[in-house]
């Protein structure tokens, strides 16, 4: 009743279910890196995809600093700690790792040239237990002992005052960060850490001679740009043995088929062209919005159990338990 005299910008239309196709395909590239602070370390063999090795870039930053050098102190250990979560993917066994000093300065190519191989300097091997919310501590000796010792010594350098700007400015021209890679001889899992720390332990004095243990903690952890000094977030990098040539043969575009690793080492992408058609040729309303993904059972996996949408901005979705 009275649709005559409503403005035409006014008139909605009533259309029944539409359903909307999608576009599937994979990143092109056939070695995945994700700045995502998500510390996944170690490999195991899928499958489908062989042996899958992911390692993990590491630039260590000091947090505030903690040692006040007044009255004296003493440096009594360096440790590196690899804080294990309670997630895992594969067998529960123990990975070995290679540790390695970064040597080349960072910069912009460390996210974007996949094949950034820096110059490295070996530092030790170190065995990683994979038991739940467990902890992997690897103490610095020798070289790398006195290396921090002297850091902290110079007043010039580290002091009690100095922001941590210019802390981890000075810090970064003596020690670029760390490189964990692990030994693909063993595959057996993939571990998420909760963090890597480096724990400087330290008894600092009071003016009558008493002491106290004061711990100072350097990070991967990022802080703020600033104008002067560039904070770079750890780097997650995927090498698959058979990578490309499977990616190729199951995920061609249109097929309408996807194959989702849950490890972030293939990046599958859907897109919804209708969509953008629909809001190119009409004025739109969606009351709601379904999304159904039949899931092909392969009995090489375990069923899914949960899965994540992730916007083109990175924001999340939603996440939807899957029976």
């Amino acid at each position: 009743m009275g649709m005559g005299m409503m403005p035409a910008e006014d008139i909605l239309s009533l259309r029944n279910d539409s359903a909307c196709s999608f576009n599937c395909s994979y990143s092109k590239d056939d070695k995945y890196r994700t700045t995502d602070y998500n510390l996944l370390l170690g490999n195991y063999i899928d499958p489908i995809f062989g042996s899958v090795n992911v390692d993990i870039y590491a630039p260590i930053y000091f947090d505030n600093p903690a040692i006040d050098k007044t009255n004296g102190y003493e440096i009594t250990s360096v440790e590196l700690l690899l804080i294990d979560s309670s997630f895992q993917y594969g067998n529960k066994l123990p990975q070995t790792i290679s540790l390695y000093e970064i040597n080349d300065k960072i910069d912009t190519s460390y996210y974007t040239d996949l094949e950034w191989h820096p110059s490295e300097t070996f530092i030790t091997t170190l065995t990683m237990d994979t038991i739940y919310n467990d902890t992997t501590k690897y103490s610095f000796t020798g070289k790398y002992l006195d290396m921090f010792k002297d850091f902290i010594k110079d007043d010039s350098l580290y002091n009690i005052t100095m922001d941590p700007v210019d802390l981890n400015a000075a810090f970064y021209k003596k020690f670029r960060g760390l490189h964990l890679i692990p030994d693909s001889s063993n595959g057996s899992c993939i571990v998420k850490l909760k963090d890597i720390q480096i724990l400087i332990k330290a008894n600092v004095y009071d003016a009558d001679g008493s002491s106290k243990e004061v711990n100072q903690y350097l990070y991967v952890s990022t802080f703020v740009d600033k104008e002067d000094f560039v904070y770079f977030h750890p780097l997650v990098s995927f090498n698959l043995t058979h990578s490309q040539s499977i990616i190729d043969s199951i995920g061609k575009e249109n097929q309408g088929k996807i194959y989702l690793q849950p490890m972030k080492g293939l990046k599958a992408q859907v897109k919804m062209n209708d969509i953008d058609r629909w809001l190119d040729s009409q004025k739109v309303v969606i009351n709601s919005a379904k999304l159904k993904l039949p899931i092909e059972i392969d009995s090489r996996y375990p069923a899914i159990s949960k899965i994540e949408l992730i916007l083109d901005d990175e924001t999340i979705y939603t996440s939807q338990q899957l029976q």
